[in-house]
């Protein structure tokens, strides 16, 4: 499961997902098998803020 901004999808695999920048998301393994996952990020600075220590 995804959830961007105020939106949560559920994805499978071979489920592709874009990410607006600056966009607040997260995920979360709902099923009992392993969780992989590829991010693809442009050649420009990183920034990770967390904003909910709790999850």
């Amino acid at each position: 499961m995804i959830t961007i901004g105020e939106e949560t999808h559920h994805v499978k695999a071979g489920d592709v997902v874009f990410i607006p920048e600056g966009v607040i998301h997260s995920y979360q393994n709902t099923d009992d098998e392993p969780f992989e996952f590829l991010c693809v990020i442009p050649n420009k600075e990183d920034k990770v803020t967390v904003v909910d220590e709790s999850c």
